[in-house]
């Protein structure tokens, strides 16, 4: 990803167009360690940034779902806070996130606070390093054994998900059976 990072800001820099550190993170993120997908991206996100890339019209134009809204959903079933996730959950579909990219994104920080959890001293992925502080808080609030089963709750939906004709509802069951936990 670094290579893809510093051909992204050679071109950028080469065709005098404004960009911020994590725009350039956002797309090589999204592009998945692919220069042609990163370089793909980049022509889409100038065609719709212009010559001023920035990081929050990025987010929302590449479909990137904020991490704030994991740790979120994490305190909610932690807290037990029904009225609180459904009003997430509306928000999710009103903005029209894409279930599974929702879905992948919550075993993502899931994983990320289980490996909080377990080892302290891991050398985490610079997007997640930026974050080390709210993951050490917010795995020191968990039982290790209730993040995995979590995790394997979202992991058994996935393709129940994929599958299904109404994945919203699937997803909405889903969260509230880990409310029961």
């Amino acid at each position: 990803i670094s290579d893809i990072k510093k051909r992204l800001e050679f071109i950028l820099q080469k065709e005098k167009i404004s960009f911020d550190d994590k725009s350039i993170d956002l797309i090589s993120k999204k592009a998945d360690g692919s220069l042609r997908d990163a370089l793909s991206i980049l022509e889409q996100s100038v065609s719709f940034c212009g010559n001023n890339l920035n990081s929050d019209t990025l987010e929302h134009f590449l479909g990137i779902i904020p991490v704030d809204l994991f740790f979120k959903f994490t305190s909610c079933f932690r807290e037990k806070n029904y009225s609180e996730l459904l009003l997430e959950l509306d928000k999710i579909n009103s903005v029209g996130i894409s279930v599974l990219e929702f879905i992948s994104g919550m075993m993502e920080h899931i994983k990320n606070l289980i490996y909080f959890k377990v080892d302290k001293d891991r050398k985490f992925s610079e997007d997640i390093y930026e974050l080390s502080s709210k993951y050490k808080v917010e795995s020191l609030k968990w039982h290790k054994r209730d993040l995995i089963v979590i995790n394997q709750l979202f992991t058994d939906y996935l393709h129940l998900i994929k599958t299904s004709d109404k994945p919203f509802l699937m997803l909405e069951m889903l969260l509230l059976k880990i409310m029961e936990l």
